[in-house]
């Protein structure tokens, strides 16, 4: 109610700009209030917001998470016991921690980026459209007018480079070459993607779903369906609001949407050369129409 800006993120963002020799991660725990984590802070301040609470999670739940988080952050930070956990870049991105639902970005000292989401020209359009744009903290930076995935206050993040895209047919995709070849000594892609819930391409209500495809030097196709269960495609439910600054009128989607990633283990795809890796392709068959932002690929 008091604390509704996500500044988690904007830590993210600042931790993971410059090379590292530990992991980073970030769990957005739903229907959590943060007062519930602290004994000594009573009042249910998400009453503040005109939201419906009817299926927040009590301050026992949320303490009862922080417990088995705090234990795995332990055991990973100072034993490097990461095995099945939100730091083990083997495993696929989760939706449940401890039996409670999460979003997470995570990435390790292997972090690698494969393309800049910052040219279009780096990316093939097949029945899509491609856009370059910008999530920015001040309106007038802002040409992604419609959705917030919170950029940071600080200055250097709080304008956030974007990749639209859109499509409006079952025949989509876009293609690109990565910029590293050998993917051999990663374990998994990752991409940071949250679905635009403010674009009428977008069923109200429904999650998306896409197809990855990495081909390989040789031709060997491989290909991962994500589902309308990969918790960092789910339409988040809002409406569109509209701010109104002098002679300017400009587009918000009530409620932040914040990038989450898509981690998908390298062993999913099957029969292709990890060393030679030629393109790599998102493929929109799952739905007729969508439109989602991407904010980086990148390997771990």
């Amino acid at each position: 109610g008091d604390v509704t800006t996500l500044d988690g993120f904007g830590i993210y963002d600042i931790l993971t700009s410059k090379k590292r020799e530990s992991f980073v991660g970030l769990t957005l725990l739903e229907k959590a209030n943060h007062n519930y984590f602290n004994t000594d802070i009573k009042p249910n301040d998400a009453k503040m917001l005109s939201r419906d609470l009817s299926n927040q999670l009590t301050r026992e739940k949320q303490q009862d998470f922080l417990a088995n988080y705090a234990v795995d952050f332990f055991n990973a930070s100072i034993k490097n016991k990461i095995e099945n956990t939100l730091y083990d870049s083997k495993v696929s991105s989760i939706d449940k921690m401890y039996g409670y639902d999460v979003k997470t970005l995570s990435s390790d000292k292997n972090k690698t980026e494969i393309v800049s989401i910052k040219d279009k020209k780096n990316f093939k359009a097949d029945g899509v459209e491609i856009l370059t744009t910008k999530d920015a903290v001040t309106v007038n930076n802002d040409k992604a007018q419609g959705i917030d995935t919170v950029p940071a206050s600080y200055e250097g993040f709080n304008i956030r480079d974007l990749l639209n895209i859109k499509w409006k047919d079952s025949n989509g995709k876009m293609s690109f070459s990565p910029s590293t070849k050998d993917f051999s000594e990663f374990n998994s892609l990752s991409i940071d993607i949250v679905q635009d819930s403010s674009d009428e391409l977008n069923i109200k209500g429904k999650n998306q779903e896409f197809v990855i495809q990495i081909k390989d030097k040789k031709g060997n196709i491989s290909k991962v369906e994500l589902d309308k269960n990969t918790p960092a495609l789910d339409y988040i439910n809002g409406k569109v609001e509209y701010l109104e600054l002098e002679d300017s009128k400009y587009k918000m989607w009530s409620t932040q949407t914040p990038l989450t990633s898509i981690k998908v283990p390298l062993s999913s795809f099957k029969g292709i050369d990890f060393n030679k890796i030629d393109e790599i392709s998102l493929i929109f068959d799952k739905t007729k129409s969508g439109s989602v932002m991407i904010g980086g690929f990148e390997l771990n």
